[in-house]
């Protein structure tokens, strides 16, 4: 199953080496392809790049991204976005356990691959080797994320065109979403654990911290040194 990382024409040359590096560290055998607008000077043997179309602005990215995915013809795809780096190795055969998941069960729309899902109110629906499936209740917030997922092509194409920006998509059609028949899971453990570099435009305090609850894991100091030369950052 492939996987997406969403990115732009400001950041598009530092994504490219932020997934060559981490993905490549931490999850080698994964299928990954960079989503941006022009192409960028960055070349990799490892990511793939396709381009949405030109960058206009973040009022029409739902649009974008509803044109493009439209025409995959994979059902079922991950995504991801182009500040989270991977600070440990992915469980791929949770990987697997989860897309098995969303085959089997056509009314799955989202399958978070991290624990932000565990988050929010939720049911335990089946434990399998220790491994906790969770379904978000209706009514929790962010039915529809960006944070590292599996989706069903469908539901994550249902939003899209009447919605702007991701923010409006996560918020007001995750308001909208509530009662569509579509399911959202998760599992504890997850498979990634990653960090956040950046919110609103500046660098986080902790953005060499685990966001998922209860990890302990930090980015090495070469991994720290590695992004700081990326990103540019002081």
């Amino acid at each position: 199953m492939k996987l997406y990382i969403l990115s732009f024409d400001r950041l598009i040359n530092e994504t490219m080496e932020m997934v060559e590096f981490f993905f490549g560290k931490y999850w080698s055998t994964v299928d990954v392809t960079v989503l941006g607008y022009k192409v960028p000077d960055y070349k990799s043997d490892f990511v793939k790049f396709e381009s949405l179309g030109k960058d206009v602005g973040v009022d029409v990215v739902c649009q974008q991204l509803h044109d493009f995915f439209s025409k995959v013809n994979d059902e079922h795809f991950m995504l991801g976005q182009p500040d989270q780096p991977l600070v440990e190795h992915v469980d791929t055969s949770l990987v697997d356990f989860l897309q098995n998941v969303m085959t089997l069960n056509d009314d799955v729309g989202r399958c978070s691959l991290t624990l932000c899902n565990s988050t929010r109110p939720h049911n335990v629906i089946d434990v399998v080797d220790g491994v906790k499936v969770i379904e978000n209740i209706e009514g929790a917030e962010y039915k529809l994320s960006a944070v590292y997922s599996i989706w069903n092509k469908k539901y994550f194409l249902k939003y899209l065109e009447e919605s702007t920006d991701l923010w409006d998509w996560e918020v007001n059609a995750s308001a909208k979403s509530i009662n569509d028949g579509w399911r959202i899971v998760g599992s504890v453990p997850s498979p990634i654990d990653y960090t956040h570099l950046f919110k609103r435009n500046e660098l986080r305090s902790d953005w060499y911290y685990s966001t998922e609850p209860g990890s302990s894991n930090v980015l090495s100091d070469e991994e720290q040194d590695k992004l700081k030369e990326i990103f540019k950052i002081n």
